[in-house]
């Protein structure tokens, strides 16, 4: 779990209360958050704009965890989702940092 490898890799022990979202989307970490149940990391995009207008608060905003993303496809349907590939590459490069 993300919240646990930020939590250790901060030397900050145990965490207790890690967020649990049952529809296992990030989106339901998020709409937890903005009802006030609890805290988790989500992407930056994600939560922009709840950042800006206020819904959301960054306790530590010098804090990044960032991890590969991966999009995966088996090889027979290759050629018929190219432009979806190429969509998803494009879009992706304009909101995520480069692999360090």
């Amino acid at each position: 779990m993300l919240q646990q490898a930020l939590i250790a890799d901060r030397g900050r022990g145990e965490a207790c209360g890690l967020p649990f979202a049952p529809s296992g989307l990030i989106s339901g970490v998020v709409d937890a958050c903005l009802a006030g149940l609890g805290w988790g990391l989500s992407p930056k995009p994600l939560v922009a704009r709840h950042l800006s207008l206020g819904r959301l608060c960054d306790p530590e905003p010098d804090l990044a965890l960032d991890v590969p993303l991966y999009w995966q496809f088996t090889r027979t349907t290759a050629a018929a989702i190219a432009p979806l590939n190429c969509s998803i590459r494009t879009a992706a490069a304009k909101v995520l940092l480069p692999p360090s």
